[in-house]
């Protein structure tokens, strides 16, 4: 999903009228999903709660989840269950964990999760809402876009100024050093 708009990345280039719509489009489609590769989550909430299924190692019961920050709503249901049938005996109740939202760790207190393939399913809502997207996020998102944009604009042209292939340098490290802290922790 985009973490953009069209609107972000022409008001940020002064373009009026371009018929670069269709190409700004997709470059924010695919700068999105990179950033959501490279920081291992997703970032935009959907309407509906989000399922996900987790291998346990049986020692760690600790769970970092793909959508946070965790809502204030927190999680409909907890399950950790080897059969995979994630019936309600196997349901966690909600005084066994403790939800820290904004990292989107979940931290089983009694013991560890078991050992197993896709034994544990959360079921919660997650991630943040369009209008609530972190400024710097999409900052970082638009000066990615932008550079893209310029760089193929200019094309080889652009890359022999050095003054402006100076300038989209400058503008992807500073999108890399902002995405940097957005990085979803290794579990």
């Amino acid at each position: 999903m985009a973490l953009i708009t069209k609107t972000d990345i022409t008001e940020y280039l002064h373009l009026e009228g371009t018929d670069d719509d269709e190409l700004i489009g997709d470059l924010i489609d695919r700068i999105s999903d990179e950033i959501e590769s490279e920081c291992d989550r997703v970032f935009l909430a959907p309407a509906a709660d989000v399922t996900e299924y987790y291998d346990g190692d049986g020692k760690s019961g600790v769970l970092l989840v793909k959508r946070f920050p965790i809502a204030a709503t927190g999680i409909t249901s907890l399950h950790d269950d080897t059969e995979r049938t994630y019936g309600s005996d196997t349901e966690i109740t909600s005084d066994d964990y403790i939800i820290y939202g904004d990292e989107g760790m979940v931290k089983f207190e009694s013991g560890c999760f078991s050992k197993g393939r896709s034994n544990i399913k959360i079921v919660y809502k997650g991630g943040y809402a369009a209008a609530d997207m972190p400024n710097d996020l999409k900052q970082a998102a638009v000066l990615l876009v932008c550079a893209e944009y310029l760089e193929g604009q200019g094309g080889i042209e652009t890359l022999r100024d050095q003054e402006s292939a100076n300038r989209i340098d400058r503008m992807r490290k500073r999108a890399n050093k902002i995405i940097e802290k957005y990085r979803r922790l290794p579990g």
